[in-house]
């Protein structure tokens, strides 16, 4: 639907959660993407259908258990295959209200609870404001999360 719409060659995701968990592939990582202005890259786009409340406008956390565990299993496997990256929502990057909940606070309260085998510590790492696409060397990873509806 954004693809089309809006004229872009392919989607600026590297993966999408479907409602009911499944995570499909979108654009190579090998590619750097398209999904946040001055940050694409060195950062994996992931994005989940949803975000949005009934009205269509509201921003509300919509995401199914299904999608919050193939989030965290999502993100996990690319900590380990990235260990130096960040975990971030959109918002941070952008003035938008997407993904409609606090990624950090979501990240730091899932490792918490649950034995992952990585650190609490992983998830402030830098701050939006320290990483533009110029500043970043080839082994700077971000993994930015945002709803797409």
């Amino acid at each position: 639907m954004h693809k089309a719409a809006r004229g872009w060659s392919d989607i600026g995701y590297h993966y999408v959660i479907e409602l009911d968990g499944v995570v499909r592939d979108g654009r190579p990582l090998e590619r750097p993407g398209a999904h946040v202005e001055g940050y694409n890259k060195n950062s994996v786009g992931i994005c989940y259908i949803g975000g949005l409340a009934t009205d269509g406008k509201t921003p509300k956390d919509t995401r199914t258990p299904a999608q919050k565990a193939a989030l965290y299993a999502l993100t996990v496997q690319l900590l380990s295959r990235f260990p130096e990256a960040t975990v971030h929502g959109h918002r941070e990057f952008a003035a938008k209200a997407c993904p409609s909940f606090d990624v950090q606070r979501d990240w730091a309260a899932h490792l918490a609870s649950k034995d992952t085998g990585l650190s609490p510590d992983i998830t402030p790492g830098l701050s939006p404001a320290d990483m533009r696409d110029e500043d970043f060397d080839d082994e700077t990873t971000v993994v930015d999360v945002e709803g797409l509806v």
